[in-house]
């Protein structure tokens, strides 16, 4: 995300004098550190380059490696410059304060960083004050899903509970007409009253008469 924040003209008369101060400082490189200088004068060549073709992440890292070889402060400044274009404003913030600490500023060029400074961390504060809100309202919407999903249930729940009560008894499956047992003693019951009305059996005549023992 590209800052809103644009340099005014002392800044940029103030970035492109650091970038001739950082470029003058390779001038005489000592013969001991000649491989880094060179180095680094390369790097800080691509990097503001790529810084003028808005090419920010490229920029970071040749002027970052540039630093690494030659710690230069005016590098701080660019890299400070390049994480403000990227939107990481409280890291620019960071690489401002620390170029602030280490150059030699005149008045003219410390105002420009204090006004930097002032402006990435007021974008900032406005920054996490939308992204609290923005929380916020996402946790307001879970807990309204969620209050909702409860209510329908509940009122599911009850829809049943009223279907339930409106529906009528269910058939009695214990009536006395279908007991098993009784049935079987109704059973014993009629027998017995057949057997009672069948006619007694009287005594048959034999054919044979009184038979003499003697």
């Amino acid at each position: 995300m590209a800052s809103s924040i644009r340099l005014s003209a002392s800044a940029r008369r103030c970035f492109l004098a650091l970038c001739l101060l950082a470029s003058s400082a390779f001038a005489e490189p000592p013969s001991t550190d000649a491989d880094n200088e060179r180095l680094a004068r390369a790097r800080f060549a691509d990097a503001t380059k790529a810084f003028n073709l808005s090419q920010f992440e490229i920029a970071l890292t040749g002027y970052r490696e540039a630093y690494e070889l030659t710690p230069l402060p005016g590098f701080l400044f660019n890299i400070a410059q390049c994480y403000r274009h990227l939107g990481q404003l409280a890291t620019a913030s960071f690489y401002y304060r620390r170029y602030r600490t280490e150059a030699d500023l005149s008045s003219a060029d410390g105002a420009v960083v204090e006004k930097l400074i002032a402006e990435v961390e007021a974008k900032q504060a406005d920054l996490e004050r939308q992204q609290r809100a923005e929380a916020e309202a996402a946790r307001r919407h879970e807990l309204e899903i969620a209050r909702a999903a409860a209510q329908k249930a509940e009122a599911e729940e009850k829809g049943r509970a009223l279907l339930l009560s409106s529906l009528p008894p269910p058939p009695q499956s214990d009536s006395i007409l279908k007991k098993w047992w009784f049935w079987s003693g109704v059973g014993v019951l009629a027998g017995g009253v057949v057997y009672l009305m069948l006619p007694a059996p009287h005594a048959r005549a034999t054919s044979l008469g009184s038979v003499n023992a003697r």
